[in-house]
């Protein structure tokens, strides 16, 4: 009913605040879900849709643009993570005080799978915060 416009979803007596609500909040939980029972790096896989469509700007998407967009994601994600902890590392040496990396880690490399996630997820909050709203007309 929310597909029809709010008006008349809450004239065929419809809570649309509620309805929203609900429908974000089970959104959000079968996310979780698919994230804890899948691992996080197929997390890329709800997000290289979205940016493929954003990039191509097709109102449908792609499968072999959204497979570029997952593996150029999902390589950025490795790079970042095998260089995180040097990076932090280099910051230690140089200024003794921000130091959170000790010897016995200065060779660890972040799983790609926590990059993936914490990316994927700010990523896909950014696209619910931009599109609150289009709903309602």
């Amino acid at each position: 009913m929310l597909e029809l416009g709010d008006e008349l979803a809450s004239g065929l007596g419809l809570r649309v605040d509620r309805a929203r609500l609900a429908l974000t909040v089970l959104g959000i939980g079968l996310c979780g879900v698919a994230v804890a029972s899948a691992g996080p790096v197929p997390f890329v896989a709800l997000t290289a849709p979205q940016i493929a469509a954003r990039l191509t700007r097709s109102p449908g998407v792609s499968v072999a643009a959204a497979g570029v967009v997952g593996a150029a994601l999902l390589s950025a994600a490795h790079l970042a993570s095998n260089q995180f902890f040097a990076v932090l590392a280099w910051v230690g040496d140089r200024v003794p005080w921000l130091a959170v990396v000790d010897d016995s880690q200065r060779n660890s490399q972040l799983p790609v799978g926590v990059t993936t996630a914490v990316l994927g997820g700010l990523y896909l909050a950014w696209v619910l915060f931009n599109r609150r709203g289009e709903g309602r007309r």
